[in-house]
């Protein structure tokens, strides 16, 4: 009879707990960065004092539709986007504004090519009355996700990056370098901890710009030797610099064949 009895407690238990996690999982999908369709976030039966369902829905909107600055020592990662969140009531109606009464989880996938040391400083920020605020966000990197709980408040969400303006640790391997293929390999010349959102640029000796990389989304930066132009680069001495918004790096880069 005790045995019987801690099995109904486990069984209801069970239950609990499933139905716990079904309504959990309900009100946190994924904003993939990647897609451009209106993704539905969560569903609930109030909204205030109304009780027609509520769909709560993350519609992507242009950069340039956002009349507001970033934080100075903020950037936006690339290939990321804003997005409206926004509600639907019963009827249809849109709703661009105010607080929900139930809570709901933000999560944003991140690019592929933006590294794991990197996405842990990804942030999640809220737009409000022209400045962002930073919301608590937890990083998965295992599924390249940026979360918030207890997101509650319709409006412009989107992922920020902390801009490091520290060039004393940036520094490129190997040099000298020579570029191509061998045994299938692609050989490249690696920018290694450059600062998010810098540009680099890599010149001829006579002064001759070839190349331009700009809006650096990630620590390390790989150059396979080509110009903006396609045509792979000959062996011998260049100049590469690294600009960001507090200053500039140069160094030679030795090219051998």
């Amino acid at each position: 009879m005790y045995c019987r009895f801690n099995h109904k407690i486990l069984l209801c238990f069970l239950i609990l707990t499933l139905f716990s996690l079904s309504n959990y999982m309900s009100n946190a999908l994924i904003i993939d960065n990647s897609k451009s369709d209106e993704v539905t976030i969560f569903d609930t039966k109030s909204y205030k004092k109304e009780t027609s369902p509520i769909q709560i829905i993350a519609k992507p909107i242009d950069d340039f539709a956002i009349n507001s600055d970033l934080p100075a020592n903020m950037l936006i990662p690339k290939g990321t986007n804003a997005y409206l969140i926004l509600a639907k009531d019963g009827q249809g109606r849109i709703i661009k504004s105010g607080q929900l009464k139930n809570r709901f989880e933000v999560n944003i996938r991140y690019p592929k090519d933006i590294k794991p040391d990197f996405a842990k400083k990804l942030k999640i920020f809220m737009l409000s009355k022209d400045r962002w605020i930073p919301l608590e966000s937890q990083v998965d990197i295992f599924q390249r996700i940026v979360k918030t709980q207890n997101a509650e408040q319709l409006g412009i969400y989107r992922l920020l990056a902390p801009l490091d303006l520290d060039l004393k640790d940036v520094y490129i391997y190997p040099n000298p370098v020579q570029f191509g293929t061998f045994g299938g390999v692609a050989k490249s010349l690696k920018f290694q901890n450059v600062p998010l959102g810098s540009t680099i640029e890599i010149y001829t000796v006579s002064g001759e710009k070839i190349k331009e990389m700009r809006g650096v989304a990630s620590a390390q930066v790989l150059w396979d030797g080509k110009k903006d132009n396609g045509d792979l680069v000959t062996s011998g001495l260049y100049i590469y610099r690294i600009q960001t918004a507090g200053g500039e790096k140069f160094g030679k880069i030795a090219v051998i064949r």
